[in-house]
């Protein structure tokens, strides 16, 4: 692990986007170097990676472009993304060039290793099949990004070789279509994860995984792209017949990309660095590697524990949760508020006035950023009931555990559960409600696409294109069974209400935040405005001043489906924003 974070900034320090446009490059890694071998051609392919880094280390973009979705909303009036959150957008916000920006870095990298795979000598066999990798690794990440891009803002400019410089939109079809071209191509070069070289190999509780894309990762995002398609705005009703084939050929060989489901239990516990859930994923951490590299679906600490409550979960959307484990681990629903001098009197009275008698929240000795708390005589989370205070030594503060809808709470919300953890290095649950400034800058693993959506994919295509039969169930049970405490489903009736079963198992599975996955449900099913007229309801408690909701400013249209394209963009490249309530294909 160490290894594989260490070596890929290690390349990125030296190879950075300067290093591509300079005309007269001083560093080893110049363009006039970099395809004289195989293994300099490497180098090259590692410097995709670190868009990652330098997309979501700004800000959290991803909170910016998918927190209009009804499984989330925004208390700060005055962060960037509560404009997406509540339907009132400008062109002007930072977080919206970061999120514009990136990927056009990523496709400048990508573009970079594409067309110059050819210049690259190879010697043998071996060195063939590497640069093949390396090459397939291009037209992956080329896909991803476009994918994002178009998703998100429509007809957008589409450079597919780094000396494009017009800002020329193509539409939303051009679009797809070059997205599965890249991804088809990339399934013929991408080795499986068995013949992967070892040092882009990671092994996590017995199991050897990729840390970088392979073949069974390019059939799987071929197959959530072709499902994509096959809704709004391009509604290819056809192509959910090639969604559910390449989600099958995923399925019947998982075992060989050791693609599987995680317990429910340790989904987000992050124990292992890499495992069977990730189809692909970004894995860096700040402690191993001393970069910082953003885990931007991070679920954010309440206000009351010292976080910001930039997003919290829609009332609505948790009280209309399925009981059952995946909603204990999906969400935090107690909170801990600052204790009341009589509790604390109290509890002074029972444990003696000196704090080494009291309860309290302790280090374990180790410092203070690779710490983990442990508990001296009371855990709040098994003993919620009595609700006695305790002593937090790190914030020299008495706190006392209370539920998220309590009066004594500033934000009465349930915050998201996923992606809380403990120190860095030993991970734990979010319960401990410890995350230190190393996690908050980095994150062990950034699943971007897991195999239960390979798995709902498959059920949803398979009944809307060649009808429901007992595969599409089994799909669907086996996420449904690992969310446990829910009942199987043996009879969906048509197709389509069978989809819409898939829909809302999909926002149960992936709410919060993970990877914009919601938000896209939203768009391609046209429920945007029909999922968001639920999120005012019971606004405000009658026994307090904060509101439950922040009130949207404009109700939910088509109008919304888009993102404006950045001011500074408008500015530079005279490109004008997409309507999507006219044309939501062409430019």
């Amino acid at each position: 692990m160490k290894k594989i974070s260490i070596l890929l900034v290690t390349v990125f320090v030296a190879f950075s986007c300067s290093d591509i446009l300079q005309e007269d490059p001083k560093t080893a890694m110049s363009p006039d170097k970099i395809y004289q071998s195989v293994a300099s051609y490497k180098q090259a392919v590692l410097s995709m990676y670190r868009i990652y880094r330098t997309y979501y280390t700004k800000s959290s973009d991803e909170i910016f472009l998918t927190i209009g979705s009804d499984d989330i909303n925004s208390y700060r009036n005055e962060w960037d993304w509560g404009q997406s959150d509540k339907f009132h957008q400008s062109d002007g916000p930072s977080r919206l060039e970061d999120a514009w920006e990136g990927p056009y870095y990523g496709l400048l990298r990508a573009n970079f290793v594409i067309e110059n795979g050819d210049l690259v000598p190879t010697n043998g066999a071996v060195e063939e099949a590497q640069k093949n990798n390396y090459l397939g690794q291009g037209y992956f990440q080329r896909a991803h990004w476009l994918f994002l891009l178009t998703k998100y803002w429509g007809p957008v400019p589409m450079p597919l070789v780094t000396t494009d410089i017009e800002a020329k939109k193509r539409s939303v079809a051009d679009i797809y279509d070059q997205v599965i071209s890249d991804l088809e191509r990339a399934i013929e070069l991408l080795p499986y994860p068995e013949n992967q070289e070892a040092e882009w190999k990671t092994t996590s509780n017995g199991k050897t995984f990729s840390v970088v894309p392979h073949k069974g990762s390019a059939k799987a995002l071929l197959a959530q792209v072709y499902l994509q398609s096959a809704g709004w705005p391009l509604k290819r009703t056809e192509n959910y017949a090639k969604a559910a084939q390449y989600a099958k050929e995923v399925i019947d060989e998982h075992e060989r990309y050791n693609f599987g489901l995680v317990p429910i239990e340790d989904l987000w516990t992050h124990e292992a660095y890499f495992d069977e859930e990730t189809i692909y994923g970004t894995p860096f951490n700040s402690i191993n590697t001393g970069e910082n590299y953003t885990m931007h679906v991070l679920g954010d600490q309440i206000e009351d524990e010292g976080g910001w409550s930039t997003n919290m979960a829609d009332i609505y959307f948790f009280e209309h949760f399925p009981e059952g484990k995946r909603k204990d681990v999906t969400f935090q629903t107690t909170v801990w508020v600052k204790a009341t001098e009589a509790e604390i009197n109290e509890v002074k009275s029972k444990f003696g006035s000196e704090q080494a008698g009291w309860p309290q929240r302790n280090w374990n000795g180790k410092n203070y950023e690779n710490g983990e708390y442990t508990w001296e005589n009371y855990d709040p989370d098994t003993q919620l009931e009595k609700s006695e205070p305790f002593y937090d030594v790190r914030d020299k503060s008495w706190r006392v555990q209370v539920p998220w809808d309590s009066p004594r709470t500033l934000r009465r919300h349930p915050f998201y559960a996923k992606n809380r953890f403990d120190d860095a290095l030993s991970q734990h649950d979010w319960k401990t409600r410890s995350i230190t400034s190393e996690e908050w800058a980095s994150g062990m693993l950034q699943r971007w696409m897991r195999y239960s959506e390979v798995l709902l994919i498959y059920a949803e295509a398979k009944a809307m294109s060649s009808g429901l039969d007992q595969s599409c169930y089994d799909a669907f049970n086996e996420v449904r069974a690992r969310a446990k405490d829910l009942p199987l489903l043996t009879s969906a009736g048509s197709p389509q209400e069978f989809q819409e079963l898939c829909f809302q198992e999909r926002g149960w599975e992936f709410c919060g935040l993970e990877y914009g996955t919601r938000w896209s449900d939203l768009l391609r099913f046209e429920k945007v405005e029909e999922m968001n007229a639920h999120r005012l309801s019971n606004e405000v408690w009658p026994d307090t001043r904060e509101p439950k909701e922040q009130a949207l400013v404009n109700q939910p249209s088509k109008k919304y489906y888009y993102f404006l394209i950045p001011a500074s963009e408008k500015s530079r490249a005279g490109l004008t924003d997409n309507d999507a309530t006219t044309n939501p294909i062409e430019p």
